[in-house]
């Protein structure tokens, strides 16, 4: 239970704050005897803290990004810009009785920017090293289910009725339409080719997952033919043009919405729409729902639950997930944040 409640990250933040506020007061706790001055420690600690925020979230994407030099002159910025907040507030407030703060104010000001960086180290540094101990955990978590899920996939989506399926219509169409035999050839083989060469990637284009999902799509209207109505449309209105995903992230839901859609005696619909704006990914799916539709209700959790695993895995709360059943219709829309290469590689 404690080991559970300590891996809570607000936990881990409050924590730190604690630990940093105990060791950067800890020369100075004879000194704090009222309200007062325990006032003053906490506006000193909590200037030096802000110094730490700052740098954490406002410069450290900077370093990440590899733009050492504009990270290292804001860092200089920063440094000497809550080093002269220290300095006021010392000489103004907290340390108003010592008169040779007021005479030697510039090796005042000096103890204030080495004060300002070794708080930075030590406190930044745990953040850090915290933020290291998360993504590996986060990592190995995400590759067990990753070795997990493949298995799964494998007996799921390739599995012997799908085949069965897919060339039994094979065969239909070459009695009746030759013709289009290899075009619906080629659609299988890029179906399965995709599928299999996936499993080695941790990321995907954003053109080939979408070629994989029209494919399918077109397998399935041969399957499903006029007693399914189908609609699928993609927008990009992104000025980039190369994303990327991780592989078959999205194809569950479509899977899973033409699998329970359709019946042999009734009319339905599947409808799928994909929008890329800026590098946001925007996919609603939205399916019928027969009246028959027992079959229905006891198939769909486990597929959804692995499906919300791997987004939490992989995305944390980055991610935006919701589903709506009604008594005729399945909607889900989900909105995720995509990769773009160019600027990862540019910094």
């Amino acid at each position: 239970m404690k080991s559970k409640v300590l891996e809570k990250k607000w936990v881990q933040e409050v924590l730190i704050l604690v630990a940093s506020f105990i060791l950067v007061t800890l020369n100075g706790w004879r000194g704090i005897k009222n309200i007062e001055t325990g006032l003053q420690a906490l506006l000193y600690f909590a200037i030096l803290y802000l110094h730490v925020i700052v740098h954490r979230f406002a410069l450290l994407p900077i370093l990440f990004k590899k733009k050492y030099v504009l990270y290292i002159t804001c860092s200089i910025l920063l440094i000497l810009i809550f080093s002269g907040i220290l300095y006021v507030t010392g000489v103004n407030w907290i340390y108003t009785w010592v008169e040779i703060l007021k005479v030697n104010e510039f090796e005042v000001f000096l103890y204030h920017v080495g004060t300002c960086i070794l708080s930075l180290i030590a406190i930044l540094g745990t953040f850090i090293l915290l933020q290291f101990y998360r993504d590996q955990k986060k990592q190995a978590s995400l590759q067990l289910s990753i070795n997990e899920m493949e298995l799964k996939v494998l007996h799921s989506q390739l599995n012997p009725h799908f085949l069965f399926n897919t060339f039994n219509n094979l065969y239909g169409i070459s009695l009746n339409e030759p013709s289009r035999v290899p075009e619906f050839v080629l659609e299988v083989s890029n179906l399965m080719r995709y599928h299999i060469e996936s499993y080695s990637l941790n990321r995907a284009k954003l053109e080939d997952e979408l070629a994989f999902i029209e494919s399918y799509i077109v397998l399935e209207e041969e399957r499903v033919g006029e007693r399914c109505q189908v609609k699928y449309n993609y927008t990009n209105h992104s000025k980039a043009l190369q994303f990327e995903l991780p592989p078959l992230l999205l194809i569950p839901f479509i899977e899973n919405a033409f699998k329970h859609s359709s019946t042999a005696d009734e009319n339905s619909f599947v409808s799928i729409t994909i929008e890329v704006q800026a590098s946001l990914l925007a996919m609603s799916v939205v399916n019928s729902i027969p009246k028959l539709k027992s079959n229905y209700s006891k198939s769909t959790g486990l597929g959804l639950k692995n499906i919300k695993q791997r987004l939490e895995l992989l995305y944390d709360d980055k991610y935006s997930l919701d589903i709506n059943t009604t008594p005729t219709q399945y909607n889900v829309k989900l909105l995720l944040p995509l990769v773009n290469p160019q600027e990862t590689k540019g910094g």
